[in-house]
């Protein structure tokens, strides 16, 4: 095992793999890092204000363990954008959370699985931030994808960023 900046491990395979990427800067996969997630905001967004993003099924699984570690960290948050029930992946979801990151400032922190991410994803790309992800799935290839699959129209797209 390799030990990152944060004092995290990695897995060497982990190492190589961000060694290559051109946009994941960080990974960090284990129990019990919810918690730490505020660490790796900080060093990622220094002096940046936070915007998680959930639906119920996130905010309970993991979502307000990570509110209450940025706040225990002193990290500023926007109030969460929270949809109401798992949100489907399409470009009106997308549209609503842009038009939120733009209002507040904030860098998104996407809290759940393959939609959630995506939609975070582009939003945050079409304001021109970066964001993270407190990944809910492990089966969910997308976290790491250069593309957000987006319903438009009645068709599935996917969207580059």
């Amino acid at each position: 095992m390799l030990e990152n900046a944060a004092g995290n491990y990695m897995t060497p395979v982990i190492a190589d793999a961000l060694s290559h990427a051109t946009d994941t800067l960080m990974f960090w996969i284990g129990d019990n890092l919810l918690g730490e997630s505020a660490k790796m905001f900080k060093q990622l967004f220094p002096d940046r204000k936070a915007c998680i993003v959930a639906d119920r099924n996130t905010l309970a699984a993991a979502g307000r363990e990570v509110y209450s570690a940025f706040n225990a960290d002193g990290i500023e948050q926007v109030q969460p954008y929270i949809f109401e029930s798992p949100p489907y992946a399409g470009i009106e979801s997308k549209d609503v959370i842009e038009d939120y990151l733009k209002s507040s400032g904030a860098v998104a922190v996407a809290v759940g699985a393959g939609s959630i991410n995506d939609i975070c994803k582009l939003a945050s790309h079409n304001t021109g931030r970066q964001y993270m992800c407190v990944a809910t799935a492990a089966s969910v290839d997308g976290y790491a994808s250069s593309g957000a699959p987006m319903t438009i129209e009645g068709f599935k797209i996917t969207v580059p960023c």
